[in-house]
């Protein structure tokens, strides 16, 4: 047994024991992205703190990034602000893909979508087409986030 009651505790913990020890490490060609656990934290805390004025706890926000660490940032933050993470493609894939991704935020109500700088135009594109059947959907950069919160509130 563990000692730990969430998987957020066990991120907290190791960010608090082992700030530096990177926690994930992401490659495309020669690109690579790395995050550190107090890094990671830090930055999943302080879009927490901006998404848990947008959004009630329990409420559904999708996630929806390209490659690269936005993804994990965007879900964690969820998770801190005690929201439940959606994860959808990217739209721009094939146009099923993007009906159930319409489909999937009509049936869990969700207000808000969580995406990278990256996907921010596609997702944009995607919610105009959709707007007559998502009339309440907005999309909002975890990176905004990250940089309207307060990770040490």
């Amino acid at each position: 047994m563990t000692d730990f009651e969430s998987f957020v505790g066990v991120l907290r913990r190791r960010a608090e024991h082992r700030p530096a020890h990177s926690a994930v490490r992401f490659r495309t060609g020669p690109e690579v992205e790395e995050l550190a656990y107090g890094e990671l934290d830090r930055r999943a805390m302080a879009a927490a703190q901006w998404l848990a004025g947008q959004v009630a706890p329990g409420e559904r926000v999708l996630v929806s990034c390209g490659p690269g660490t936005g993804f994990l940032r965007a879900f964690l933050a969820c998770l801190y602000a005690g929201a439940v993470p959606v994860p959808v493609p990217l739209p721009g894939g094939f146009g099923r893909q993007e009906s159930r991704t319409t489909a999937i935020a009509a049936d869990t109500g969700a207000r808000l979508v969580l995406t990278d700088g990256p996907g921010l135009t596609a997702v944009h594109r995607w919610l105009e087409a959709e707007r007559a059947d998502l009339p309440g959907l907005t999309a909002v950069e975890v990176e905004s986030a990250e940089h309207a919160g307060d990770a040490d509130a």
